[in-house]
């Protein structure tokens, strides 16, 4: 369903319309269609929650904060596949 909001259109003087948009409060995101077993993380906190698991962890690769999981990725050596040291 599409919301629908009340546009009032006035004409001034010199021809030219001017718009009035009533806010109805803040606009919320639509929760997705998530498939059987998914599940979300807000990020809350300062660390990952129990439904995470890292493997190979290298802490100064990965943070926690503002709502956001941050990955820092390694670089590798060109035409060599495989040296990037493996992260979070």
């Amino acid at each position: 369903m599409v919301p629908a909001a009340l546009l009032t259109l006035t004409l001034g003087a010199v021809g030219a319309l001017a718009a009035t948009v009533p806010s109805a409060g803040p606009a919320t995101a639509a929760e997705p269609d998530l498939p059987d077993g998914a599940w979300v993380d807000p990020f809350d906190g300062t660390s990952l929650g129990p439904d995470w698991t890292v493997v190979n962890p290298v802490p100064t690769a990965l943070s926690v904060a503002d709502g956001a999981l941050t990955l820092t990725s390694q670089a590798a050596t060109p035409g060599r596949p495989g040296t990037a040291r493996r992260t979070s």
